[in-house]
């Protein structure tokens, strides 16, 4: 049972550093810090939205990002 538990949390270790890096990197990014506004966005899922946004000038306008 042990060596199970070890082998279900070992990935644990991996996304927790993964997660920091990212954190880090976007720190400064207006866009990272104003998604983490909404309830329930915190760090991981933020960056998750700014890789999937990119570039915000892309949209013209918030309709355009939002559909």
């Amino acid at each position: 049972m042990d060596s199970l538990l070890r082998l279900i949390t070992a990935p644990d270790c991996e996304i927790d550093s993964d997660a920091k890096l990212v954190a880090g990197r976007l720190r400064t990014d207006p866009g990272y810090q104003a998604i983490q506004a909404i309830p329930g966005v915190g760090p991981v899922l933020a960056a998750v939205f700014v890789a999937e946004i990119g570039v915000i000038s892309r949209f013209h306008r918030p309709s355009s990002l939002a559909s």
